[in-house]
């Protein structure tokens, strides 16, 4: 997952931090597998040059919760909390059938659409 990120990254000669990026993609995947139904994630990069929209899609329709009452060193319960400290912004629609994504959008918003560079594949069941 981390070298696809990279790749893309590279791929896209994009200005997006990578240490950033894979932190919020870590968690956000790591949120599907534990919260997901069936066990099957997808994952999508949307890249622009100063932009990069995370999209991982999983098989619940429940809404992902932002604890309040996350402890700093728990195990658990501070995926989102670090998502929402990273990502300039994240959220969560639902998706066909009984699923919901969960996207969040690093760095600076790319000029235009036409910058933006879609790369989708990493899929876990």
């Amino acid at each position: 997952m981390r070298r696809f990120l990279a790749h893309t990254l590279v791929l896209c000669d994009s200005a997006v931090d990578e240490g950033d990026a894979s932190l919020v993609l870590s968690e956000l995947v790591t949120n599907a597998v534990e919260h997901g139904e069936t066990g099957t994630v997808r994952v999508a990069l949307h890249v622009g040059s100063t932009s990069l929209r995370i999209e991982v899609v999983d098989s619940s329709e429940d809404e992902p919760r932002l604890l309040e009452s996350a402890v700093a060193l728990a195990e658990e319960g501070r995926g989102l909390r670090i998502v929402d400290g990273v990502a300039e912004d994240w959220g969560w629609s639902p998706a066909d059938g009984d699923q919901k994504v969960v996207w969040a959008v690093l760095g600076a918003p790319s000029p235009s659409l036409v910058d933006t560079f879609t790369r989708s594949g990493f899929e876990r069941s």
